[in-house]
């Protein structure tokens, strides 16, 4: 499953686009697509030195990952039809960066 994400670039001129990468499985209770639900809330925590670490909360799960920078960019393109004879393709993005999360995920307990 491939999601992309905006992120909100350094630059005023352009947005950056990554995908994420998540080790496992994600399953829906009521075995129904994935397709336009809602997954979890992608927040980005600033560290002391300047850099971003990227949480991801789903249902009671905490995830932490980072940012990495692809070894070979990718291309969103989307497919239209200018006339019967000819396909062209719009390029909608470039994706250099994919947000990871490998490590386990941490349930989320709150205390009463």
């Amino acid at each position: 499953m491939s999601v992309f994400v905006k992120l909100e670039s350094l630059h005023e001129l352009y947005d950056e686009t990554a995908i994420i990468e998540l080790q496992g499985n994600l399953e829906c209770r009521s075995n129904s697509k994935l397709v336009s639900q809602f997954i979890g809330d992608l927040y980005f925590k600033s560290q002391s030195d300047g850099s971003v670490l990227p949480v991801l909360i789903i249902g009671h799960h905490i995830l932490n990952g980072r940012i990495q920078n692809l070894d070979h960019p990718l291309i969103v393109m989307k497919q239209e039809k200018e006339n019967t004879d000819n396909l062209t393709y719009k390029i909608k993005t470039i994706v250099t960066k994919k947000i990871s999360f490998k490590i386990r995920p941490k349930p989320i307990i709150v205390n009463n």
